[in-house]
């Protein structure tokens, strides 16, 4: 694909992770929900039967909660002494590099009016010549881990394809292939490059996934290793047992510490690992799906290398732990302080109160008509940024019905200030959770969106120069989605500069895949799924959102349904 849709493309492939979910069209009702779910979604043709998710990955069922509000349980981190040794050093400035898309798809008509596709969406670092130049080895490393992940799935998309072909031809097709390398960084600055690689292949012949992760020391590529980061790894397995069984973590959350727990008390087994400014985060790979914790380092320095820890560039973002807490130097006065979301709920877990508080002290709250409008709100998340116009939090939570929202309070003199309610969820909502970010300056926002399909739709933004709220740093929102041409279609070329280039038509049925939406100019962005792909042509189309997702035809706008066939919808 052209450089001018690499990045757009990249953006892509976090929609293919997002839960795939379709509104239903009735009236719901109200559903218990917890802050995360670990099992994935896939979307399946109508001959497709649903797989039950393992039981060693399924959470736990819940009884039915009383009418009283619910607040949740935990000790809190007084339970765990700070560390003098941790200090925040903002020394650093962030890596200038990009991380782009090498995908490939195609799709078959099916004699049901659907279509059988495979698609292949990988990641790759790409760094600008000046941070090539600057930081050799480091990149010498990440290329060549970016080179392996795409070939291992070049490879079985070339594998994979043909077989797809035949056996639509001769009626044996069952369901999707769907190849995908997935680069999720937690750091990326000029003193460590913190990073996991995902690797997920689904077809009918095949379910694998895997992670591996790498820590670097920026200047000279030095990989960091789990015992330079953990010192003591019997003292830390014991510590981060404790620290989860005292937390505000699900039941299956505990439960899925308690068996790591057993992993880092064997000095043979591999841990994989990440590290943010604040803390290690460590992978458990055991499961279907990776599951993330978060271990804050100034709460374990008698097991970790605390030095690691603390430099930041000048501006950063920070993300919750097991307690729904950031510890963090807020007021500059050289001490820790302990910042918590505590919140409760009605019997089916929405919110019916959230605050924030400072070393134990509530110091903002989530105004009561917000969550009493009628929509229900499930607590999600929490992340603090610090920007050019000083500290924000963002309290991130669910609609009922899949939408999401985001509260967003200003640190003002000692105090949490509500600023704006944005509707949408910071950080890309995948089947993991909220996803990482870490700058301020470009990050992505989620929401739920059904044109070319019920995945999300992934916008680029930044919170500098704009008082801490998201403003979108590029024309087109992230979307892929795909569908096969029931009709000619005229539409606008896009040259290779991103540019109109005239008008092309599109025969009837072409594969084409959605790339990307304007949702201001109610624009879509698509490209042609050849069987050559050095063929694939980008062009524009004319889409409605706002009008029950309509895309122009001649001088109509016409349902999407009517002008291609096969478009997937989950539930």
């Amino acid at each position: 694909m052209k450089k001018v849709i690499a990045v757009l493309l990249s953006l892509s492939m976090i929609s293919a992770l997002s839960g795939c979910k379709k509104k239903s069209e009735e009236t719901t009702k109200k559903t218990k929900k917890t802050k995360e779910t670990e099992v994935t979604e896939i979307e399946t043709d109508e001959s497709e039967t649903e797989t039950e998710a393992t039981s060693e990955d399924t959470e736990p069922s819940e009884s039915e909660s009383s009418s009283e509000p619910e607040k949740k349980p935990g000790t809190g981190l007084k339970d765990f002494k700070l560390s003098s040794d941790f200090t925040i050093r903002n020394d650093q400035k962030n890596l200038d590099y990009e991380i782009v898309s090498t995908d490939r798809a195609f799709a078959v008509p099916t004699p049901n009016g659907r279509y059988g596709m495979i698609r292949k969406e990988a990641g790759k670092v790409q760094f600008s010549q000046a941070e090539i130049d600057a930081h050799n080895q480091l990149w010498n490393s990440l290329e060549s881990e970016s080179y392996n992940l795409n070939q291992v799935l070049d490879e079985k998309y070339d594998e994979l394809r043909p077989q797809l072909v035949s056996s639509v031809k001769d009626g044996s097709y069952s369901s999707d292939t769907d190849l995908t390398g997935s680069i999720w960084v937690y750091r990326a600055d000029t003193d460590i490059f913190s990073y996991a690689l995902y690797q997920d292949i689904y077809s009918p012949s095949l379910t694998n996934t895997s992670l591996i992760s790498h820590t670097y020391r920026a200047s000279d590529g030095m990989e960091y290793f789990f015992e330079n980061v953990v010192t003591d790894r019997a003292g830390f397995a014991d510590f981060f047992e404790k620290f989860y069984s005292n937390s505000k973590a699900e039941d299956y959350e505990k439960n899925y510490a308690k068996d790591f727990a057993k992993d880092l008390r064997d000095e043979n087994k591999k841990i994989e690992f990440v590290l943010s400014y604040d803390a290690i985060y460590l992978i458990n790979t055991n499961l279907s799906n990776p599951h993330f914790f978060k271990i804050p380092a100034m709460y374990a320095a008698d097991y970790m290398d605390v030095s690691i820890f603390g430099s930041t560039p000048e501006y950063y973002a920070l993300a919750a732990d097991a307690y729904d807490s950031i510890t963090w130097d807020i007021d500059g006065d050289g001490a820790l302080d302990l910042i918590s979301v505590d919140y409760e709920t009605d019997e089916y877990d929405a919110l019916i109160g959230a605050t924030i508080s400072i070393n134990g002290e509530v110091k903002g709250s989530v105004p009561g008509d917000l969550l009493s409008n009628g929509d229900n709100y499930y607590y999600y998340g929490f992340n603090l940024m610090k920007t050019d116009s000083g500290f924000y939090a963002y309290l991130a939570t669910a609609f009922e019905e899949d939408s999401s929202s985001t509260f967003i309070f200003h640190y003002e003199n000692g105090e949490f200030v509500y600023a704006k309610d944005f509707v949408t969820t910071f950080g890309y909502n995948d089947i993991y959770g909220i996803a990482p970010y870490y700058d301020p300056s470009r990050f992505v926002v989620h929401d739920a969106n059904d044109i070319m399909g019920t995945t999300s739709i992934n916008t680029t933004c930044s919170v500098i120069g704009n008082n801490g709220l998201p403003v979108k740093t590029a024309d087109f929102a992230s979307k892929q989605g795909i569908g096969i041409s029931k009709k000619e279609i005229t539409a606008t070329k896009i040259d290779e500069n991103g540019s109109p280039a005239g008008t092309i038509t599109i025969p009837a049925n072409t594969a084409i895949s959605l790339i990307g939406v304007d949702l201001e100019n109610d624009l879509g962005l698509f490209t042609t799924l050849e069987e050559d792909e050095n063929n694939n042509t980008v062009f524009q189309m004319k889409v409605t959102i706002s009008d029950g997702y309509k895309i122009a035809y001649g001088d109509e706008q016409i349902p999407q349904d009517d002008l291609f066939l096969g478009i997937h919808y989950a539930g």
